[in-house]
Order: C-alpha cells, then sequence, then structure tokens
C-alpha cells in the first residue's frame, strides 16, 4: 500500500523500517520516526474523531502538544488507554487506535445531530435547560449527562504495566531542547554546574529542526545534534527526551514525566512504562518555546484546517504533504515559510496575507519562486464537511471590518498562522507574575517568585541571535553563582532571516446573513457566539467567561484558545488585554497517566500490611485471613472442607464449653494525657468518664457529629490525668485525626494543648 502524500525523500524518519498500524479496524503503513499522526496524513486520513458538544468532524490541528483534538484510543500490550493525543504518540509495529466520542462511526456518527440542533446548545445551555421538572434529573437528565460525559473510555481491567517514582536534585533544570535550552545547558555544563535538560519530544532541537537558519557555519539541525552529543558525554549532565516537565511547584521542585516504553509495542522486562520525576534545582531555566495562534473565521475547524507550523513540521520532519492544494493563510512572515516549503516539494500555495503591503527577506523569496500571493485577503470560511475541498475568501478592509466581494477558491487544506504565543504555562505555576508584551500581542513572564528564568520565545523574543546570546549568558551567570566557575563559551554567529511586522489581526468579521461557527476553542467546542453570549449575560471576569462557556478548561489547558478569548473579550468590552486579564494555568501542562502518578503504590505496595506478634501461630492454625485497616487479622479458623458458617459454629462452641483466646495486639492504642483529659473523653464518647475509679476500664461508644457510630472500644484510667484508649483495628488512624480534630476546633479549656493527647 502506497503512501500518497509521503514525498519520496527528506523528513527525519527511518524510511528503512516499515510499520504496520490499524486505525479504526483498517490496516495502514507508516516508519519508524513517524507519529501516528503523521503516518495518518501520509496514508491521507484526515477524519480521526468527533467534537465534544456538536460531535462535528474533527481532523489534525497541530504537530505536537499544540494539538486540541486529534484524540484516540490507544490499544497496546493487552491495555487500553483513553485520549491519546495522535500528534504525541510513536508509531510502532502494531499499534492500534480507534477514534472516540463517535457512534457508531467517526464517518457516521448518531452525536452529529446536536450540530444541527446547536441553535439550542449554547455556551450555558446545561445550566438552564435541566432545572425542570425536578423530578427528571435523577432518572433521564443526570443518566444521559453520564452517558454522553467525555471522550475515551477508561479501562475497568487491572493495568499490568509497571510504573516508577525517581527523585533527583540538581543545580539547574532546563525545560525545553530549543536553542535556548541547548545553548543554557551548554554554557552552564561547562560551567561544572549538575544540569537536567527535559525535552517532551523524542527529537532534540525544538524549532531548529524546521528553521532554515545557519548557525556556526552549521544547519540548525547539525548544531542541535552536537551539542547534544557532547553534552551526552559529560558526567555532570542528565539528558532526557520523551519527558515533559509539567507542574512547577513551591520550593522550586519540579515534576516530569518520562515515557520510557509508550513509543515500544510492549514495555521490556524490568522496565517501567512511565517514569515520574521529582526533581529539586536550585536554578531552573524555562525554555518551552511558544505555540503558534490561529486566526479565527467561519467553519475553522474542519478537517484539513491545521496550523502553519504543524503542516511545515509534517513536511520537514515527517516528509509528509497535508494537501496537494494548500491555502495559507497569515497575519505575519512564518506562514510564507511553510508556502515555500510547499513550493521547494513540488506544490504550488496560494498564501492569503491580512496585511496590505509587508516586506521582508522571506516575502522576497516567496515572489521569487512564484507563489501566489494576495494581500489585504482573508479566508472568510471553509467549506467541506469531512474534509475542506474549497474556500470562500475575500478582500478586508484596512480597519479590518469591512469584507469585499466574497470568492471560492478550491483547496485540499488551509494552514493558519495568526503570529507566535509565548509558553508561559510552567512561569505561570511557578507564582511568576506575568505581563503583556504590545509588540507580540500576548503574555510574557515577568516578575519571578522563585528561581526560574524565562528564554527564548517563551520570554517572547523570537530572534535565534538574541535568543542563543541570552541564553548562554543566562547559562553562565546562573552556574557560575553556584559553582564559582567562569569558564567563557564563544557564542556561534547566525544566520537567520529578519521578520516584518505581524498584523494586529486575530479574527474574520462575519459576512451578513451568515451563521458560520468561528471557534476558539477547538476541543469544547466554543465559538466566538458563546464568548458574545457570555458578556451579554452579565459575566464579565475572565475567569466567570471561562466557566460559563468552558474556554480553556480541557485537557489542551488553552494553548491555542485562550489568547484569542482575551482578545474578544477585550474587544467586546472596549478594553486593553491586560486589563481584561488571563486565566491561571495549572499543572499538569500536558495530560498525565493515572498509573505514573501513582507508581508502585498500589495494591499491597499502597501501604504497609502489619502483622501480629501471633501471626505465624495463626498461619499454622489455617486461619484464613481478612484485611482490617493495614492490620492482617485471622477471621476463622479453617478444618478441612470447612466453609466460615461451619468453621464459625465450632469456634462459638469451644468457647461456650471450653475457653477463648483473642489477639486484640491490632488493636489501636492511643494515650490521652493532660489536666482536662476526661473532658476530652466526655466530647466523643457517649458515656461519661470522670468518674471512672484509676485502674478501672469502661467500654465506650463513639459518635460522630450526625449521631451515627463511629468506633467503640475500651479506655482504662491508668491516673487522674491519664487514659490509654483503645480503638477497633480498623478505625485507629480516623479516631487519632478525629481526635486531632477535635483539639484543633472545639473551645476546650486553655490548659488543655496539642502535646497532651
Amino acid at each position: 500500500m502506497t503512501q500518497a502524500f509521503r514525498i519520496e525523500n527528506g523528513g527525519l524518519i527511518n524510511r528503512e523500517k516499515k510499520l504496520s498500524f490499524k486505525f479504526n479496524g483498517k490496516t495502514y503503513f507508516g516508519h519508524e520516526g513517524d507519529t501516528l499522526a503523521s503516518a495518518l496524513l501520509a496514508n491521507g486520513v484526515h477524519l480521526v474523531g468527533r467534537s465534544f458538544k456538536y460531535h462535528r468532524p474533527r481532523g489534525f490541528f497541530g504537530a505536537g502538544v499544540d494539538e486540541p483534538y486529534a484524540v484516540v484510543q490507544l490499544y497496546r500490550n493487552g491495555e487500553t488507554e483513553p485520549n491519546i493525543k495522535a500528534t504525541e504518540q510513536e508509531l510502532f509495529e502494531g499499534l492500534e487506535a480507534k477514534s472516540v466520542n463517535c457512534w457508531p462511526s467517526v464517518n457516521f456518527d448518531i452525536g452529529a445531530i446536536n450540530n444541527f440542533l446547536r441553535i439550542f446548545l449554547p455556551a450555558g445551555f446545561y445550566y438552564k435547560t435541566f432545572m425542570w421538572p425536578k423530578s427528571f434529573w435523577y432518572r433521564i437528565y443526570e443518566p444521559f449527562i453520564r452517558k454522553a460525559a467525555g471522550l475515551g473510555v477508561a479501562s475497568t481491567k487491572h493495568d499490568k504495566e509497571r510504573y516508577e517514582h525517581k527523585y533527583e536534585y540538581c543545580d539547574l533544570l532546563i525545560a525545553g531542547s530549543g536553542p535556548s535550552g541547548l545553548a543554557g545547558a551548554y554554557a552552564a555544563a561547562k560551567n561544572g554546574a549538575k544540569v537536567i535538560l527535559a525535552e517532551d519530544k523524542p527529537r532534540f532541537g525544538g524549532s531548529l529542526l524546521t528553521s532554515d537558519v545557519n548557525i556556526g557555519n552549521q544547519s540548525g539541525k547539525d548544531w542541535a545534534e552536537g551539542i547534544i552529543a557532547e553534552l551526552k558525554t559529560m558526567p555532570n549532565v542528565i539528558v532526557k527526551n520523551r519527558s515533559q516537565i509539567f507542574g512547577y511547584y513551591d520550593h522550586n521542585m519540579l515534576v516530569m514525566s518520562e515515557k520510557v516504553s509508550d513509543h515500544l509495542p510492549s514495555t521490556q522486562k524490568y522496565h517501567p512504562n512511565k517514569r515520574l520525576w521529582y526533581i529539586r534545582a536550585k536554578e531552573v531555566l524555562i525554555s518551552s518555546g511558544s505555540i503558534e495562534r490561529p486566526i479565527v473565521f467561519g467553519n475553522n475547524d474542519t478537517p484539513g484546517v491545521m496550523l502553519s507550523s504543524a503542516a511545515k513540521e509534517y513536511l520537514k520532519v515527517y516528509g509528509v504533504l497535508v494537501g496537494r492544494k494548500p491555502l495559507v493563510f497569515t497575519n505575519n512572515d512564518s506562514g510564507y515559510e511553510t508556502a515555500i516549503e510547499f513550493k521547494k516539494h513540488g506544490v504550488d500555495p496560494v498564501v492569503l496575507d491580512s496585511r496590505k503591503n509587508p516586506e521582508s527577506e522571506i516575502i522576497d523569496e516567496a515572489k521569487n519562486l512564484g507563489i501566489n500571493i494576495k494581500n489585504s485577503y482573508v479566508v472568510v470560511a471553509a467549506q467541506g464537511y469531512k474534509k475542506v475541498k474549497s474556500a470562500d475568501i475575500a478582500s478586508i478592509s484596512e480597519d479590518k471590518k469591512q469584507l469585499g466581494k466574497i470568492e471560492n477558491i478550491q483547496c485540499d487544506c488551509i494552514c493558519v498562522s495568526g503570529f507566535w504565543t509565548p509558553t508561559i504555562h510552567l512561569a505561570s505555576q511557578s507564582g511568576n507574575k506575568t505581563k503583556f508584551k504590545e509588540e507580540i500581542d500576548a503574555f510574557v513572564p515577568g516578575q519571578s517568585k522563585q528561581n526560574e528564568i524565562t528564554l527564548g520565545a517563551a520570554n517572547g523574543v523570537f530572534s535565534l541571535e538574541e535568543t542563543l546570546k541570552s541564553s548562554f549568558t543566562a547559562g553562565s551567570e546562573l552556574s557560575k553563582k553556584i559553582t564559582e566557575n567562569d569558564k567563557k563559551i564563544a557564542i556561534p554567529n547566525v544566520v537567520e532571516k529578519k521578520f516584518s511586522q505581524h498584523d494586529k489581526f486575530w479574527c474574520v468579521p462575519l459576512p451578513k446573513g451568515k451563521n458560520y461557527k468561528r471557534f476558539l476553542d477547538f476541543q469544547n467546542d466554543v465559538a466566538v457566539s458563546d464568548v458574545e453570549i457570555a458578556l451579554r449575560e452579565g459575566y464579565r471576569s475572565i475567569e466567570h467567561v471561562k466557566r460559563y462557556t468552558t474556554l480553556g478548561m480541557a485537557t489542551d489547558q488553552g494553548k491555542t484558545s485562550n489568547l484569542n478569548g482575551l482578545q474578544l473579550v477585550s474587544e467586546i468590552e472596549n478594553k486593553v488585554v491586560p486589563a481584561v486579564g488571563h486565566t491561571t494555568f495549572r499543572p499538569p501542562y500536558t495530560p498525565v497517566s493515572i498509573g505514573a502518578i501513582v507508581g508502585r503504590e498500589v495494591g499491597k505496595h499502597s501501604k504497609p500490611t502489619r502483622k501480629s506478634p501471633m501471626h505465624s501461630w495463626h498461619e499454622k492454625n489455617n486461619a484464613v485471613f481478612v484485611d482490617a485497616g493495614v492490620w492482617l487479622r485471622p477471621r476463622y479458623y479453617k478444618r478441612g472442607n470447612e466453609n466460615l458458617f461451619e468453621a464459625s459454629k465450632r469456634e462459638a462452641k469451644n468457647v461456650r464449653t471450653n475457653v477463648g483466646v483473642c489477639d486484640v495486639t491490632t488493636l489501636g492504642k492511643i494515650d490521652v494525657k493532660g489536666p482536662d483529659a476526661a473532658e476530652l473523653l466526655n466530647r466523643v464518647y457517649t458515656n461519661a468518664w470522670l468518674k471512672l475509679p484509676v485502674g478501672k476500664a469502661r467500654y465506650g461508644v463513639m459518635l460522630r457529629e450526625d449521631g451515627i457510630v463511629m468506633d467503640d472500644g475500651t479506655t482504662t484510667r491508668i491516673s487522674e490525668n491519664h487514659y490509654h484508649m483503645t480503638t477497633t483495628t480498623a478505625q485507629a488512624a480516623n479516631v487519632l485525626s478525629h481526635l486531632e480534630y477535635y483539639l484543633q476546633l472545639f473551645a476546650l479549656p486553655q490548659n488543655f494543648h496539642s502535646q497532651d493527647l
């Protein structure tokens, strides 16, 4: 089977190794180094799922963590995992995946009726629709909502995979192996600092893998490979790929998820599937880069509409054409890079630039190649249902409010570039007070709360020369503080194209008489009209708008949607974006499996199993044990083929006619001391304790606040202000917590202290 959209040469895949895989039951082929997304695109597959609310056809939008909706159900080695991003799942032999959120199939989905009923399903409809009649909630509404909620299906089987935790420390932790990360890591390592460099993708280099630049008379890719090769030889450096730093916590503690075996058909013996790293770093260098943001227009969720940078990455890294009649819609020079790559591979793109008359080296190159460029033009709407077939385009006025005559042109993909948004998630999680940078229309890190510094595109710096210079300097200075070494690093010469100013334009106006959906958040089906409704209904705070519309709330975490949402609110409210603010970025940056978070602490390993001093005697006498809290206690002693009922009768008879012994060493034992110890007991038990004689014990019943019995046991008065309490085996920890709760929250006399408990 040929791959119709795979170019003959180029890319970083291993063309010598062919891999077979299944998607929705059909067999396809790819190559080692492919992702599931690139392999499907090489085979001409664009329709991969249905949207969450309206069940509209969805394809690929990004090429990595920026992907909002191409999630699949993955089957591997007898296990299944839901909501895996096809753009991040590496291809392996025998991989199986299915579309989610569709029935009976992705091509014909009954749920698509929601798309025709979308006028009745605007933002916040669920807050109003399911209020009445009240009796319908438990019988009709809740069962239906639970069935419809979610995308993939979580497995109910025992997870046979192994997961591990690792604890590490370092002088400098670097998130991202783009140009800023490599430069910072190299400078710090040469100064003798202990460095950890983490990259979430299989390949190191970040933007250097797709950019046409020259560093020290080498291509960006070759320079990155040289730096990585040298770093790997240094004993003071840990270099990790397939490792995503997803959370930044207090005291410079960061958490990283390493995919150890996800790219293999099965996990190797003695190897984990994933490893979770807890890293404490003296200094943190965030080089997480930036994500291309889209321009909003009608039907912009149609399969075949994708980010311009993603189309370029599929072409340069995977050797895949996302279309043979591409339309590039841009407001900046980045879109021209993608158009030029298409042209170099024999494909003629059409470029629509919202700017009137931009000038730069990259635009001149595009013109010299004969690329068709239309200035002051925009895409009004994509046409096609399961795949882009054409686009309605029009000229646009200088104030970006009026459209000219709409015309239709044939195309099979629309590559969109609305400039770049710095990835500030980690900096925000650290407590950094972000600020708005007018030149790039985006937020960048501001005042740091912890020992972190953000460099390169993540800090809104898009010049490679400036990025390398600041990153080499930062790596040297940070490591110098720690190691007191001062080894100077020669900064290589950089050759790069200079870009012109981008157009501050993000949303195409809706033509009169048209009701196209213009989506902001692709994962949650949040459109421009939904945000407009939220503001009309009185929501002003961006956090309230977020919750009412679900803008940026899903696993996508607003990577491609938040900034456009803020721009819309600022425009309607007639405020500047900083006045609108931005929503909170919370960990994890990308989804992390529960197995990785839990690690080995599952089953009997989740808590220590405690055995009484008589445990070996119980075993010798054929005890059948039962878990009582963290203890193993004998339930009955089996003789021959006795069952529980028969053994219990025999044991009860023996106790009544002879004698019995009860092993109560497992009971909870709590020492209660202090001048008001009896008062505490009076408040937690139904019994009175002041008149209990010294040396005597009393049975007590402990109640919860709602009057339900919580525990029982005997308490002995050892001296006037000293009691020894016993609790049931299973409730010992809960009773102790209960007593401490009472001690802290209730008005006990002042001379009662916590150390008395």
